[in-house]
């Protein structure tokens, strides 16, 4: 009998769900007869439906998080177990070659995704708003951009939420407060919105994952590595997105609205 004790995932929550989660899952289908993992509370959600035993680790990732490792950060193994295999983040367990167009694709050879919120129930907002108010891991993206109250304006009429965790996330007057949620609860949330807007960022990604459109923004030239993980790699199940690259972190207001009212428009 085949025994796997995976965790806990220290690194970007982007990371997490498209190079963790999905290949555990994989795992436990095809090579694993037990799996354990150990993750912190709130993220059991996403490991349910293949786990035969979550273990909480409480322990909060600093901002040196980086994809999958996290620069100066340790912590001792006390999940070490004799008679399991033990897989730890930095293992690397999944691999992207991002330029080669390989039949099947690479980035989804030996992984099992799961749409997450399908199966719940929430309210239905019609815009969900990621209002990134940190900067990791180098990222000067922090309140870079400008124009958050005049998008909010613009979708007057509509039933609005700001998401993200409430110490890294902001909140606009007129909207209502939905941060700080467990991944189950976002799952339901998203899983019932109509778009979701911000710069690239945990949620955003997550959002892939509950079959909600994304209008998001990436401080950097356009590359089309870049581009692809958004609308290719890191998407899927084919969700609607409109990435924008800009230098600054500071698209163009008009441009964001437009989008946004685009995809709003789309599922009407």
């Amino acid at each position: 009998m085949k025994k796997l004790v995976a965790g806990p995932w220290v690194g970007e929550f982007g990371y997490f769900l498209f190079t963790w989660q999905a290949r555990l899952r994989w795992l436990s289908k095809n090579e694993y007869d037990e799996v354990v993992v150990v993750c912190r509370p709130g993220e059991e959600y996403v490991f349910e439906d293949f786990a035969d035993e979550i273990l909480f680790w409480n322990q909060e990732c600093p901002d040196s998080a980086a994809g999958s490792k996290c620069k100066g950060f340790s912590f001792t193994d006390t999940y070490a177990v004799e008679g399991y295999d033990r897989i730890l983040p930095n293992t690397r367990i999944a691999h992207y070659r991002w330029r080669k167009k390989e039949q099947p694709d690479p980035c989804f050879v030996d992984q099992d995704y799961r749409r997450f919120g399908a199966e719940l129930k929430a309210e239905r907002y019609d815009v969900l708003l990621h209002i990134r108010t940190t900067e990791k891991v180098g990222q000067a993206y922090k309140n870079a951009f400008d124009g958050w109250d005049l998008l909010m304006d613009s979708f007057k009429g509509l039933k609005v939420a700001c998401i993200g965790i409430k110490a890294q996330a902001g909140l606009l007057a007129g909207a209502d407060d939905k941060r700080g949620l467990p991944l189950r609860e976002l799952a339901a949330v998203m899983a019932a919105a109509g778009v979701v807007v911000g710069a690239s960022s945990g949620p955003i990604h997550y959002a892939a994952l509950c079959g909600l459109p994304q209008v998001t923004w990436v401080g950097r030239p356009l590359r089309r590595k870049s581009l692809r993980r958004y609308t290719h790699h890191w998407n899927p199940f084919e969700v609607p997105v409109k990435p924008f690259f800009v230098k600054d972190w500071n698209p163009d207001t008009d441009v964001i609205i437009e989008a946004a009212h685009a995809i709003l428009g789309a599922a009407i």
